[in-house]
């Protein structure tokens, strides 16, 4: 059963992007792999405040149950040593509490990396080329100690058409944390790719906690024309 079956029939699929399009493969292992130790990903999407590059740091905490208080904390546009720092606080300030986001994002305009996730989607769907709106947002995720996401859905009542994430970590470690957490844990190595339909499914997901070094991934949330998802 080929790729595209499998989604059809599952709603979902994790599979390697080289399967479906090499050369977008290629462009990925010149200039956004990752491998322990670089830092030009981190670099240049988190410079601090400089224009054309959106970054910034979410943490979401809530005191376990009966009790309802919570924190919503956003960041943007400094530096990452400064966002890294307020993150450190925060994990430190909320460790009793029930954390349950915790990552770093920053917009990502690169026309191939759109042309790249685009075809991707387009084959899964069997769409053709002018289906697709061509401004969401694409942002470049990165995980390091502390960052986790718990288990939430997003679901057809987010208005997107589904979620992609495309992993840039080359030859991860797992015992690191920052798997992918959903039906099954998988591991978020480069090149490989998982979408998941949000159209007629909810699928509950999330990313296990960091223990060390640094887990990067593009996200997306694809939408035909006429969607309106959160962000729209």
């Amino acid at each position: 059963m080929d790729i595209r079956n499998i989604y059809q029939k599952e709603g979902q699929c994790y599979f390697p992007i080289k399967s479906i399009d090499e050369e977008f493969y290629n462009y990925l292992s010149e200039h956004y792999k990752s491998n322990d130790g670089t830092t030009h990903l981190r670099d240049e999407y988190w410079p601090g405040s400089v224009e054309g590059v959106a970054s910034g740091f979410r943490f979401d905490a809530s005191e376990e149950w009966p009790l309802t208080n919570e924190v919503n904390y956003t960041d943007h546009n400094k530096p990452f040593r400064v966002l890294d720092l307020k993150k450190t606080e925060l994990a430190e300030e909320y460790k009793d509490w029930d954390i349950t986001q915790t990552w770093f994002y920053s917009s990502v305009y690169d026309d191939k990396i759109r042309r790249g996730r685009d075809n991707i989607v387009k084959y899964l769907y069997d769409l053709k080329d002018d289906e697709l709106i061509s401004d969401d947002k694409i942002e470049l995720t990165l995980y390091n100690k502390h960052c986790r996401f718990d288990h939430h859905t997003d679901g057809p009542e987010a208005g997107y058409l589904c979620s992609v994430v495309i992993y840039l970590n080359e030859n991860y470690d797992i015992s690191r944390g920052g798997l992918f957490d959903g039906e099954e844990q998988l591991s978020p190595e480069f090149g490989m790719c998982m979408v998941q339909d949000m159209t007629e499914h909810d699928f509950k997901h999330g990313v296990t906690e960091v223990t060390s070094g640094e887990r990067y991934a593009l996200l997306s949330f694809p939408m035909l024309k006429g969607m309106k998802g959160y962000d729209n």
